[in-house]
């Protein structure tokens, strides 16, 4: 009967052991924290958290908007401005203007309060699906009745196809051709 040297009963031995034997990893925990109305956010429905360019996240839920700075929540509501409780959308524009779309129309948050600005056709009751800019520096609200480019501090009605200025539009897509 014929052997096998020790050396290589021992480099096949060691191979298998490696195969089958489980590998152990640690990956690094990083701690979660789910916040609630009892933590200062004004709902519980929540739409959209959006992160500013000072680190600030603004949670838009269904009973006004909150911004958290990583300590504590501050909520805004009705009395600030807000054209609606019911907060769908945040965006911060090149500018650093920070705009918010809710279920009644587009507000600014300027000075710690909200601003609305008219739109040009006088629509009412305008839901707001998300609000752009585009890349020659253009701030866009696309809603439940059309398109609207901010412009001379109103928003003015944007006819992308004639026929249906009053339709509802969810998204506005540019491309290499405008």
């Amino acid at each position: 009967m014929k052997t096998f040297p020790l050396h290589i009963f021992l480099k096949y031995l060691f191979a298998i052991l490696i195969i089958i034997s489980p590998c152990h990893t640690r990956a690094q925990h990083f701690g979660s924290r789910l916040y609630n109305v009892t933590d200062g956010l004004p709902g519980a429905s929540t739409y959209e958290a959006y992160e500013d360019s000072h680190s600030y996240l603004w949670i838009c839920t269904s009973a006004g908007l909150s911004c958290f700075d990583g300590r504590q929540f501050v909520s805004y509501s009705l009395i600030d401005g807000l054209p609606s409780l019911h907060v769908l959308n945040v965006f911060e524009d090149s500018k650093n203007r920070l705009w918010i779309g809710t279920n009644a129309g587009m507000a600014q948050f300027k000075n710690n309060k909200f601003i609305t600005y008219p739109v040009s056709d006088n629509q009412n009751n305008i839901w707001v699906f998300q609000i752009m800019e585009t890349r020659d520096k253009h701030v866009w609200a696309t809603t439940s009745k059309g398109v609207y480019e901010f412009e001379n501090n109103r928003w003015k009605k944007r006819i992308l196809f004639p026929g249906f200025e009053n339709a509802a539009c969810r998204q506005v897509v540019e491309t290499e051709e405008g």
